[in-house]
């Protein structure tokens, strides 16, 4: 069906997740589409939805939508180069006015931006969506883990398009009733037979105030292909860089960050310039980056956002070092981690090597037991008395 994009993608076969979905978009469905990181979730809709486009009609007729920056620059440089003919524009939080008038002047064939930036084109630029055939939510599950929901329903209610696709990683309980409200009939597809993630999972407690002296000492002994450190407060980003910054190879990716300066920082990344990246949870969805450790600076609220961020290491049949720092306050959310099947083991770093931790077994209580004394039968002493009598 699309066998001429194996060549141009040097690809031997398409993914389960990708055939699934070229067929049902074959039969004109909307597609709700389900399956972890790492399977070519971008490529099962960006594939069938470039191919259909009119390179002769010069407006926009496909919009990926993506919740952050980074995820819109990977997408834009994954589907640039499947049709070279189209023009593909993407758009960022930090554009200037003169961008978004040329978009707005000059459509593209493709727009992929944010739900919020589209909003913004529409309602403040005029923006035209009248030949829109397809528009993708793509990593869904972070949108509905943030408060983009509004702006989705606006960008539902007020653009035109034939139909709606969804891809994420995983289907949760708030995602559909937007889907059965929007989405009318639509084709499931999902690949469940994804490789089992090959992780091996660490935790190693520090005192509140030990905690960074800890993860330096960690960053400094172990040599990873690439890792990533995670951070809940955005504050500690600047705070760790710094203080790593002595040790190691490190770089830091946040919101305050401009556009040119993150895409910068992210070839950087790519071509292996650093050992180490700080970064919050941004990052812990749909980036293509090969990692070999991941180590979260705390346990983050809610939990599954840990289990995002551990998925960036040990994909595709690849193993991985998964480090969870923590102090005496999280020891709850480790225990809830491993009661969830996570097999965390206590540890520390020692010469390199990340040795575990020997728990000492607690003394087995010494129980005395007591026998209990025999019943005493009523009148035992008097019966006793009249026997003696008896023998005299």
């Amino acid at each position: 069906m699309y066998d001429t994009y194996l060549k141009e993608l040097k690809f031997k076969d398409f993914t389960p997740i990708q055939k699934a979905s070229f067929s049902a978009y074959q039969k004109k469905s909307n597609i709700v589409g389900i399956a972890p990181t790492g399977t070519g979730k971008t490529l099962a809709y960006g594939i069938p939805v470039i191919d259909q486009i009119k390179s002769n009609l010069l407006d926009i007729q496909a919009i990926i939508l993506l919740p952050t920056q980074e995820l819109i620059h990977q997408v834009y440089e994954m589907l640039t180069p499947i049709r070279s003919s189209l023009k593909i524009k993407k758009v960022i939080g930090q554009d200037y006015e003169q961008t978004l008038l040329k978009v707005v002047s000059h459509p593209p064939h493709v727009l992929i931006t944010t739900p919020h930036k589209l909003l913004s084109l529409i309602t403040s630029y005029q923006l035209s969506t009248k030949f829109v055939k397809d528009i993708i939510f793509d990593e869904a599950d972070m949108f509905f883990e943030t408060d983009f929901l509004k702006d989705i329903e606006s960008v539902l209610r007020q653009t035109n398009y034939d139909r709606v696709h969804l891809f994420s990683a995983s289907l949760s309980n708030t995602m559909k009733p937007l889907i059965n409200r929007y989405f009318g009939k639509y084709t499931l597809v999902s690949e469940t037979k994804a490789l089992k993630p090959n992780i091996t999972y660490y935790a190693i407690e520090a005192a509140i105030d030990q905690k960074v002296a800890q993860l330096k000492h960690i960053v400094s002994e172990i040599k990873p292909y690439l890792g990533l450190i995670f951070v809940s407060k955005k504050e500690d980003i600047d705070l760790l860089e710094k203080a790593l910054s002595t040790v190691t190879k490190v770089v830091s990716i946040s919101s305050k960050d401009t556009s040119k300066i993150r895409l910068q920082k992210m070839k950087r990344i790519q071509a292996l310039d650093y050992e180490w990246v700080i970064t919050s949870d941004v990052m812990a969805r749909g980036i293509d980056l090969t990692v070999s450790h991941v180590i979260s600076y705390d346990i983050p609220k809610p939990l599954s956002f840990w289990m995002h961020r551990v998925g960036r290491t040990g994909r595709m049949g690849q193993s991985g070092i998964a480090i969870t720092l923590y102090h005496h306050k999280e020891r709850e959310g480790i225990l809830k981690l491993i009661n969830q099947g996570y097999p965390l083991k206590k540890a520390t770093v020692k010469d390199g090597t990340i040795v575990l931790r020997r728990v000492k077994k607690q003394a087995e209580p010494v129980v005395y037991t007591h026998k209990k004394p025999k019943r005493i039968k009523p009148n035992y002493k008097k019966k006793m008395r009249e026997n003696r009598g008896r023998k005299v």
